[in-house]
């Protein structure tokens, strides 16, 4: 099963907190849109939790450049 919970956002801040397979990313804030793509592409801020959702949203939320993990 794959749950997300979309990221809020503001003029300034955005956050996320994603589940997938009942592996979850926990609840991230940042301040802008660069620490926002940065977060969603670290895998062990994010527990190695769901890739396919952080790539969506890395995506749908105008993060610039490919979705690069690390």
């Amino acid at each position: 099963m794959i749950l997300g919970a979309c990221g809020s956002s503001d003029s300034t801040n955005k956050s996320y907190h994603l589940t997938s397979n009942g592996c979850d990313t926990g609840t991230h804030n940042f301040n802008d849109l660069d620490a926002y793509c940065k977060g969603l592409e670290n895998d062990q801020l994010n527990n190695d939790c769901a890739l396919d959702l952080r790539s969506q949203d890395f995506t749908s939320n105008g993060c610039p450049g490919t979705f690069t993990p690390f």
